[in-house]
């Protein structure tokens, strides 16, 4: 055997070392362990449920998370304002709750995602009532979570709760920019993500690895985000926005985040299913 045969093993045998006393302690559970198995699910309904709800709150918490502190550094440091950050801290973000939870639901963390996967067959209308349930309700989690990181420094960037802090949470059009423009920006954004998400997940075209997916659909959120984030920000999710924009008005922002004269609220949360239409109107035309 060779010099760098013996190396190659060396380096495995290192590598795999702690898997291989892994079982050894799995045989001594210890009691923390033991309690935590007694509350282990079994029903898969109930583990996608949690896994919706679980991917969707990392994916708006850091999100938001990125777009909150670039507003307050922006406030101490005008010059220092980055529109690029947030839009990749955000794909990042996507990428890691993809990575967590993908293998039990399949990681839609978007109603319109797992709408477009219903119209190709891909989920049954149960599935489908249940994911969306789990997305909104995610969603909300990670608004909550964002609101309480960030309260103290919400208070010293403003007394009153204005539609300028608002925007952490939520989205809102650019000045001048009218309705139809903002759901065919909707449309086009959500309608470009699903078709993509559908790709990857279809193993007849695709034959990456999980990991590879997850980095490659949020390398596809921060491209439309940094590409198509100016008319209304982007949001190509209908819990994304719809969820914390709910929680603000809960919180002390009240009526002004659904106040438009143009009801804009209603645009991200039906846009992107009419993208989604369109994007497996596509998938199956290409199919054919």
């Amino acid at each position: 055997m060779s010099t760098n045969d013996a190396i190659s093993i060396e380096n495995e045998h290192s590598l795999n070392s702690r898997f291989d006393r892994y079982p050894e302690a799995i045989e001594n559970l210890n009691k923390f362990t033991k309690i935590l198995k007694k509350f282990k699910v079994e029903k898969k309904s109930i583990k996608e449920f949690m896994a919706e709800l679980l991917g969707t709150a990392i994916l708006v918490f850091f999100g938001l998370c990125a777009g909150a502190q670039s507003k307050f550094i922006a406030k101490d440091d005008p010059k220092s304002s980055d529109y690029l950050s947030p839009h990749l801290a955000g794909g990042i973000g996507a990428s890691l709750a993809i990575f967590l939870v993908g293998k039990i639901s399949g990681a839609h963390l978007n109603p319109a995602v797992s709408f477009g996967m219903y119209l190709i067959s891909k989920l049954k209308f149960i599935q489908l009532l249940v994911y969306i349930l789990a997305q909104f309700l995610g969603a909300f989690m990670g608004a909550l979570f964002v609101f309480i990181l960030y309260y103290e420094a919400l208070g010293n960037y403003e007394v009153e709760r204005s539609l300028n802090t608002a925007q952490i949470f939520t989205t809102f059009p650019a000045e001048n920019i009218g309705i139809w423009t903002t759901l065919f920006d909707q449309m086009v954004g959500t309608g470009f993500l699903v078709i993509v998400i559908i790709a990857l997940a279809d193993k007849k075209i695709s034959a990456l690895s999980h990991g590879f997916v997850a980095l490659l659909i949020g390398l596809t959120l921060f491209v439309i985000g940094s590409t198509m984030g100016y008319n209304c920000g982007a949001p190509v999710n209908p819990a994304r926005d719809f969820s914390p924009r709910l929680f603000v008005y809960i919180a002390g922002w009240g009526s002004q985040v659904f106040n438009n004269d143009t009801l804009y609220f209603l645009v991200p949360l039906f846009g992107p299913l009419l993208g989604s239409i369109f994007a497996s109107i596509t998938y199956n035309c290409e199919k054919v």
